[in-house]
């Protein structure tokens, strides 16, 4: 872009430099959706300190490699949709949310106990589960 450009058509330039995009162009200088990668990587550090989670154990539930998800969690990279889903699901979350859209959620101490219990089964066989399950109601019972 040059002096020649208009304010609005430079900052639509700055911005596309920055960040990616989801979504398509809606017309010839503004892009419908931006999704800075930034934020994508600050929610998936977050999501995974909530659910005491290292990064390497969430790239294996996915089926990926550290490296690879490691690039996600850097910003570096922007997963596909049917990656974006996995991790979703594995982090007990929505696509949108990770992406930042709509209003962010705070979760109750509660809620990301049973989310991290939710992941932990998740990871397990059937025989590990109900002994879990066994377990957890002889605490309850208490």
């Amino acid at each position: 872009m040059g002096p020649d450009c208009s304010a609005r058509a430079q900052y639509t330039y700055d911005l596309f430099l920055y960040t990616r995009t989801y979504h398509t162009w809606t017309d010839s200088t503004r892009p419908e959706h931006f999704v800075p990668m930034d934020v994508l990587a600050k929610a998936l550090q977050k999501r995974a300190r909530e659910l005491g989670l290292s990064h390497a154990a969430i790239a294996r539930r996915i089926g990926i490699s550290e490296r690879r998800y490691g690039h996600y969690v850097s910003g570096r990279n922007e997963p596909d949709l049917a990656t974006l889903s996995r991790i979703a699901r594995t982090l007990q979350t929505t696509p949108s949310e990770l992406l930042g859209f709509g209003p962010e959620t705070k979760r109750s101490k509660r809620t990301v106990l049973r989310d991290r219990l939710n992941v932990a089964a998740d990871a397990m066989d059937d025989r590990e589960l109900e002994i879990t399950v066994v377990q957890a109601e002889a605490i309850a019972a208490l």
